[in-house]
This record gives structure tokens, sequence and C-alpha cells, in this order.
């Protein structure tokens, strides 16, 4: 039953699935597979009310030590049941939603993934040995785009010192 704490996660889960990673889960399969017990009229004010819950603790950046305080706020009422379902749900399920809505809000091409390698350049036509490393990176974009680098010592000297100022202004701004 939806009422129960297992199943008020369920329907949070499909909620959230639904609307913020864009599976297509109908209200009818919700309800066939977490409480077909429970008549339709009451089935949708559970999933009108998860939807809402939801939606108030994304807004509010919710903090599960807040939800009694959020609810009395909103004039929301959840049995002792669904508080224990949503808090599991939230506790697993907020940085995932916080990921999705910072993926759907970016404006610029972001970084997925780097992959590198180092070669070694053993010789070449005019000269029999070189051993010449060099470092080879692939950055992958989120456009499905891939960048390839190829950089000596030199370069990935000056690469990590790039980077070192990079995670400093990071900090300084999370700090401010």
């Amino acid at each position: 039953m939806a009422t129960t704490a297992k199943g008020f996660q369920q329907v949070c889960t499909a909620v959230a699935r639904r609307k913020y990673f864009g599976d297509d889960i109908a209200d009818s399969d919700i309800h066939e597979a977490v409480a077909p017990d429970v008549t339709a009229d009451v089935f949708a004010q559970t999933v009108t009310l998860a939807s809402n819950l939801i939606d108030d603790a994304v807004n509010a950046s919710l903090e599960l030590s807040q939800l009694a305080e959020c609810l009395e706020d909103k004039g929301l009422t959840l049995s002792e049941e669904q508080q224990a379902g949503f808090g599991k749900f939230w506790k697993s399920y907020k940085p995932k939603i916080n990921h999705a809505l910072a993926q759907a809000s970016a404006w610029n091409t972001q970084l997925q993934d780097i992959n590198w390698r180092v070669d070694v350049t053993t010789q070449t036509a005019a000269q029999d040995e070189v051993n010449e490393p060099t470092a080879v990176l692939e950055f992958v974009l989120n456009d499905g785009e891939h960048v390839h680098v190829e950089a000596d010592k030199a370069g990935v000297d000056k690469l990590k010192i790039e980077l070192s100022r990079i995670a400093a202004a990071l900090e300084q701004a999370q700090a401010s």
C-alpha cells in the first residue's frame, strides 16, 4: 500500500524519475505496481502529495532534519510511515536530483571525462633514439565531442599550474 513507508518511497521514486530523469512512467503503472488495492482517487492524491512534497524539498534544498518544519509550513500532513518513506527516498535521491537539475540548467558544454596516456617516441626518421615522452589527453564533453591534446613535460607542468589556480579560485568562491 502507498501509505506504508516502502510504498510511499516507491511512489516518490517513480514521481522523481518521471519528473527529473525523463522516465516514461504512467500513474496507472505506479498504481498497479505499488498499491493495486487502493482506489484510483486515493492513489492520485498520494501521487499529488508526493509530487508536491518533492517539489517543495527541491525548491528549499531540504535537509531531512527540516522535514517536519517544512510539512508544517506547507500545511502538509504525512503519516509516520510516509515520513519514513520520504526520508529514505530523499536521502538517496537528493544528490541525484540536484545533479540532474545542474545538468539541465548548464548553458555551456561541460567536461564529462578525461582519459590520458603517456606515449614515448623511441625513434624518428632522422634519429634512431629519441625517448621523448608525450602526454596524450582526451577530454570527453557532454555534447559527445572528444578533444585530443598532446603535451610534453613542460606543457603538462604548465597545465598543472593552471589547474592549481583554477582549484584555488573555486575554493575561494565556495568559501565566500
